[in-house]
């Protein structure tokens, strides 16, 4: 998966609480600006990771690590198919073991009777 990894200044006494752009690269180039906000708002929590950075006891650097646009989603759908299979498979060896186990007590019983 090709990830953009942007870097951000939270220092409060040099950006008055705000995110200062600091640089962004997806491996091979440098990227344009792009506030830190905006990136929050594009992408879902689950998809973006980031990290907080303590640099000096005042100093702070945000590291925000994204997909790059029409990167790899996943698709569950042959996961819950899989795992669908394989409970339906459990059951019915279950099922054929408990029959199994019946029929040998009965044939127990019955070898019992006749002795």
């Amino acid at each position: 998966e090709f990830l953009t990894v942007h870097l951000y200044d939270t220092t409060i006494l040099n950006t008055n609480g705000t995110s200062e752009f600091l640089g962004a690269s997806d491996g091979e180039d440098m990227l344009e600006e792009m506030e830190l906000e905006a990136i929050r708002s594009q992408y879902p929590p689950s998809r973006i990771f980031e990290k907080t950075i303590p640099i000096t006891p005042s100093g702070t650097w945000v590291i925000v690590v994204t997909p790059e646009e029409d990167s790899y989603m996943p698709d569950y759908t042959y996961v819950l198919f899989g795992g669908a299979m394989i409970f339906a498979a459990g059951l019915m060896i279950a099922t054929w073991n408990y029959t199994k186990v019946q029929r040998d007590v009965k044939m127990n019983e019955d070898r019992a009777a006749l002795i």
